[in-house]
């Protein structure tokens, strides 16, 4: 536990250390201002490489646009034929239900039929 907890404690100072060079570095390459009152410029890069960036954003987000559209459309398709889960379960029960209310009214009409042709033969015999 005590070794886990001092790897931990390592791997955060060597992350901090990192972090650390890493934004030395970036404010050595800014210029150093001559009043306080200045903001230091960063130092740009090449503009043709800047607009090409920024053009190929917008052509990225364009994309992105087009697949989100397309999203929302196929889930409002889907949305309309979907039904969930549970409301698929109930529905299949109450389909078993209806068939096992059916099977039982025709087991009765059936027991009927026979009991009136039973007692239509007694009827008959006695005549």
């Amino acid at each position: 536990m005590a070794m886990r907890d001092a790897q931990r404690s390592h791997e955060h100072a060597a992350a901090a250390d990192r972090t650390i060079d890493i934004l030395e570095h970036r404010l050595s390459r800014w210029e150093t201002s001559i009043s306080s009152q200045e903001i230091p410029k960063r130092p740009t890069a090449d503009v043709d490489s800047i607009s090409t960036a920024l053009a190929q954003s917008q052509v990225t987000v364009s994309q992105q646009l087009t697949e989100l559209s397309d999203l929302r459309r196929q889930l409002g398709e889907a949305k309309q034929g979907f039904m969930w889960p549970s409301e698929q379960v109930a529905l299949e029960g109450v389909q078993k239900l209806r068939e096992a209310l059916s099977n039982k009214k025709k087991a009765r009409t059936e027991d009927s039929i026979r009991w009136g042709k039973k007692k239509t033969r007694e009827l008959e015999d006695e005549c």
